[in-house]
């Protein structure tokens, strides 16, 4: 009988957890930025894609029905001066933008991916040779801000 409270109070701290806010990236392992924005799945689409082309970059993949928006390659060096430091090769970048419903009804989740292509030759190119930059890429940092930018515009606040 303990035993099986234990497990219950357990299970409900877990879910009481939650997800994380846009304030900041989740710890999940990998290089992306995830948040959740309390507006519908339709609002935090559109306001995706309107902060990508305020920033200005330019959408290659803008796909309402899976919830992916994708950019050109860009140069990162004139969004952050970070960039500078790293090899030529690592400040071209591009930006994936997952848009999905929260399963617990609390609105929509957005995960940012910032992906570059490693040097492999001129004639190696495609999805399978791009790579998640690393943590700490000036990569994450636009992307944290790409997503607070998504953030105000489907909450409908100004700058």
């Amino acid at each position: 009988m303990n035993r099986t409270l234990v497990i219950v109070f357990a299970l409900i701290a877990l879910g009481c957890a939650g997800g994380s806010s846009a304030g900041g990236p989740t710890a999940s392992g990998d290089a992306s930025v995830k948040g959740l924005i309390g507006a519908s799945v339709q609002i935090t689409f559109a306001a995706a894609v309107g902060a990508l082309t305020e920033v200005p970059l330019e959408p290659r993949v803008v796909d309402e029905a899976t919830g992916r928006v994708e950019t050109e390659y860009f140069d990162l060096t004139p969004h952050r001066w970070e960039a500078e430091r790293y090899p030529p090769v690592e400040r071209v970048v591009r930006l994936v933008v997952t848009v999905a419903p929260d399963t617990l009804g609390r609105g929509a989740r957005v995960a940012i991916r910032t992906l570059y292509q490693p040097g492999m030759g001129a004639y190696v190119r495609g999805r399978a040779t791009e790579r998640l930059v690393p943590r700490d890429h000036p990569g994450v940092t636009f992307a944290q801000e790409v997503l607070d930018r998504i953030e105000r515009r489907a909450m409908g606040r100004a700058r």
